[in-house]
Formats: C-alpha cells, structure tokens, sequence
C-alpha cells in the first residue's frame, strides 16, 4: 500500500514585505494594568505602553500620581486612569480589576510593578520585616497575576503578564546587604514560570525581567546609604 503524500508545504518568501514592525509593537486599543503605575519604574512601563497606543490603569497606594501621569494622555493620547489599591488586599484587588473593566472594557496586558526595598544585614532582618517584604512583592505578585489571568481567561481573548523580579534574583549583589529583598525576587522569578507553564491553554503569556540599579526612588535610598559608607 502506497504510503499517503506528504503534505505540501508553502512558504511564502516575501512575508517580510506585508509585515511592518510598528505593528507587531503596536498595543492600539488595549488596556494594560500596570501596579505601582503613579511613580517611578512603574509610571515609566506605563509611558512605554502609552507610546505604542495603549490605554493604561495604573494600581497604587498613592492617592496622588506624579505629576507626568498626566502626560500619558496630553503627550501620548492614552487614556489612563489611577484606581487607589493595596496589592496585598485580595479583595481590593478584585474590585479594582472590576473596575477596570467598566471603564476601559477589557484587560489585556498587565505588568506587576508594585514591589518595596529593604537594606540591612541578613542576620539583624526581622521575622516582620520579612513578613511584609514577601506580603508586597511576592504575594502582591501571585494575587495580582491570579486576578488578571481570570479575567483574559474569562474574555477567551488571552493575554500578556510581565512580572517584575530583579537582578538579584539570580546572584548576590556585592555590598549591598539585601537577603530579605534578593529571596522575595526568586520567589516571583520562580512562579513566573510555573505561571507561565499553567496559563498556556488559555493563550495568556507570562514573563518576568529582572532590573538591574534604576535611578529611582528606590535606587537613590541604595545609593545614599552606599555613598555614605564613604564619609
């Protein structure tokens, strides 16, 4: 018996030609979550969005955004709105995504900013100061991840998840005295994957990146306490 054909394969080699960047970059009429989005990393992830066109709902404790938050929609056309939220509070949470959905429709993309610092040596760091470091960054993480993953699920649309962990998830920083912070980055770089793993049925993309030194608020507390080693 004649083995079956193979089936014919077509390439088609002027792909490159019907395909332009700007558009494979482009996030027009998406909504992309963004937690820690009044200030620093977090408002800069959000200007980077708005850039490429889409809306943003930034997530933060802080009642009041920097003042560029308002040129997301002056300078980028965004929409963009602040909801006043506690990642570690499941249910404010809940009710923020909620709200992003009355106001912007969907939720496409969202990236989880939100995360504290903390410098001292591993031997004097409290059980509390650990407690609340892992409560921000680690549980603020999975809850925040959770939350918007049900709802792209829900929308049969999927989605893209960036978390945010840091260069010293994966090796220590010399000189810096941040056990506390580097075992709360491993944490996230670690379910990032497991994430990543589990969501894939539902076309939903997670991924983390790990920062190196930001000058931001953060970075400047490192920097002064390290200068000041020096005096």
């Amino acid at each position: 018996m004649p083995s079956p054909a193979s089936p014919k394969v077509v390439v088609d080699m002027d792909a490159y030609r019907k395909t332009h960047v700007s558009q494979l970059l482009s996030l027009a009429s998406k909504t992309v979550v963004i937690t820690g989005g009044a200030r620093g990393l977090g408002l800069s992830f959000a200007r980077a969005c708005a850039e490429v066109g889409a809306n943003i709902a930034a997530f933060d404790r802080l009642d009041t955004p920097h003042s560029d938050f308002a040129l997301l929609e002056s300078e980028c056309g965004a929409k963009a709105k602040l909801y006043n939220v506690d990642v570690t509070d499941a249910a404010g949470l809940e009710a923020a995504f909620e709200n992003v959905k009355r106001d912007f429709g969907s939720v496409d993309c969202c990236i989880t900013a939100a995360g504290i610092g903390m410098e001292k040596p591993f031997l004097e760091t409290t059980t509390e100061e650990l407690k609340s470091l892992l409560m921000v960054n680690v549980l603020g993480t999975f809850l925040t991840v959770q939350i918007a993953a049900k709802h792209m699920k829900a929308q049969g649309t999927g989605g893209s998840i960036l978390t945010v962990a840091s260069v010293g998830a994966h090796c220590a920083v010399p000189g810096k005295l941040i056990a506390g912070y580097c075992a709360t980055k491993g944490g996230v770089l670690a379910m990032t994957r497991a994430m990543a793993d589990e969501l894939i049925p539902w076309n939903i993309r997670v991924n983390s990146i790990s920062p190196g030194f930001v000058c931001l608020f953060l970075f400047s507390f490192f920097l002064l306490h390290f200068l000041h080693s020096f005096w």
